[in-house]
């Protein structure tokens, strides 16, 4: 893979300017790297203080700092670049620390977005186009195309073919958007070492997303790392970006008449700091620990459907890929975490009230009518608001819905739905956790397989299905092992 990577360091040397005033530009060295993010460290810089004036004329300094939404750039070769959202690091001044009319010295800047390939203006809704290539992402497509096989001859030595194959794009609309699925094989590289002579062919796939009007940057990261989710959660295990681009639209104008690169869109590659840090040259995950793969639901059905239900339960879905980011906290943040999860999933299912909402109307007007020095009181606890399931109940509902898979994850689903919601209760009105640890954990683990379980259900992954996951997966079975141990009747 020829791209810059976001797992990698990178660096550039150039000049940089305010958008506002390009004739004065700054020299600078701007660098990225994955744990810590961009830093520009400019030989001079601008004024970074902030004044706040008087109405006499004068100036307040305050010991606040600026930051910048935008500055351009112009890297060595001639790239041009944009950095969004810059803010003050640290600058060092040797003249008078008042005259900052010339600015300081030296400046450091720590931009949240690199943008290598484009000069971005104020309408920054530019962009037709998104791609990135995602970790596990190729396993998970089940396309294939380096395949081959050991035999032996009737001669007893070993012998195989390999094939080769390009792959067509899988692709599908939904609503304003394209979206591709591209497979993608590299030339062999045949190189010659003393002792023999090897070849190399590498294959990846990347997921592409085209609009039909130009959007913003942020349209595109939020649609491309939510294709990191949906990996993530089918395989349990957290799945970053690897490369991350945006495409102009084609510039024909720009070339000659019949030029090949008139119709080609021009590529910018970004860089941002992440959640999860790829490492994209770690072994891939297990085809069997994968939950979910377009072997299980067609590339046609399951992308729009993914797009409708990471919106419509995006709390829900925050929460629990959260817990699998971050697997380090207290167990009491992610007991809180878990059950909320799971509360939040209900509540996006709109569930009916329990009690008919004319009947509940009735039994609010009578009980409002018991005292009158009561009214206000009894009146903000029964509202609209009263007339929803109790936490217990949306658990016992989330795990009784997906079927054998819900009393296998959680052993007993009434003892499981009690111990969650005091638990979580405990926690939010006491401020504390009581009960063993292990028994907590379970509550923590066996919750979090309940929500996978219906997100995956949402997905339309049939139950004799989900009931194979709990049973086979390492982690979901590991959960089911916690809950017999926590919840399971004797």
């Amino acid at each position: 893979m020829s791209d810059a990577l976001l797992s990698d360091r990178q660096e550039w040397v150039g000049t940089w300017w305010i958008p506002q005033d390009p004739t004065r530009r700054v020299p600078g060295v701007l660098t990225f790297d994955p744990k810590v993010g961009a830093e520009l460290r400019l030989i001079g810089g601008w004024d970074h203080s902030v004044e706040i004036p008087v109405g006499d004329g004068s100036t307040i300094m305050t010991n606040r700092s600026r930051s910048w939404p935008i500055l351009l750039g112009a890297a060595s070769d001639g790239r041009p670049m944009t950095l969004l959202d810059a803010r003050f690091v640290h600058a060092k001044t040797s003249h008078n620390q008042w005259n900052t009319s010339d600015g300081p010295d030296v400046l450091h800047l720590a931009p949240q977005t690199v943008m290598v390939g484009c000069h971005l203006g104020e309408a920054d809704a530019v962009f037709v186009a998104g791609a990135a290539t995602i970790e596990n992402l190729t396993s998970w497509s089940d396309r294939i195309g380096i395949d081959g096989h050991r035999t032996r001859r009737g001669d007893g030595k070993p012998g195989g073919d390999l094939t080769i194959a390009r792959l067509e794009p899988l692709v599908v609309k939904s609503g304003n958007l394209t979206i591709k699925l591209h497979h993608l094989i590299a030339q062999p590289r045949i190189r010659e070492v003393r002792a023999e002579r090897i070849a190399d062919v590498k294959e990846h796939t990347s997921i592409e997303f085209v609009s039909a009007e130009p959007q913003a940057l942020a349209f595109y990261t939020d649609l491309l790392g939510s294709i990191a989710d949906l990996v993530s959660l089918s395989a349990l295990k957290p799945s970053g970006l690897v490369t991350l681009r945006v495409y102009l639209p084609a510039q024909p104008e720009r070339y000659p008449a019949g030029h090949p690169l008139g119709h080609a869109r021009p590529e910018v590659q970004v860089f941002q700091r992440l959640v999860v840090k790829a490492r994209p040259d770690d072994e891939a995950e297990p085809a069997r620990n994968f939950l979910l793969t377009l072997r299980d639901r067609p590339f046609e059905d399951l992308l729009p459907l993914w797009l409708d239900v990471r919106e419509k339960f995006a709390a829900a879905r925050s929460m629990i890929l959260g817990l699998h980011y971050v697997t380090d906290g207290y167990l009491e943040s992610r007991l809180v975490t878990a059950v909320s999860a799971a509360e939040s999933m209900h509540r996006a299912l709109d569930p009916k009230p329990p009690i008919p909402q004319e009947e509940f109307k009735e039994l609010r007007k009578q009980i409002l009518a018991v005292d009158p020095a009561w009214k206000t009181w009894l009146a903000e606890r029964f509202n609209d608001h009263t007339n929803v399931p109790t936490l217990r109940e949306r658990l016992l509902e989330l795990a009784e819905r997906v079927g054998p898979a819900g009393a296998a994850a959680v052993a007993d689903i009434p003892a499981w739905a009690t111990t969650a919601k005091n638990a979580r209760n405990t926690i939010a009105h006491a401020g504390a956790a009581k009960g063993d640890f292990d028994r907590l954990h379970a509550v923590v683990e066996t919750t979090s397989a309940v929500v996978i379980l219906n997100l995956l259900y949402e997905l339309g992954v049939p139950k004799e299905r989900l009931l194979t996951v709990v049973r086979e997966h390492p982690r979901l079975s590991f959960a089911a092992e916690l809950a017999q141990e926590a919840f399971g009747r004797t």
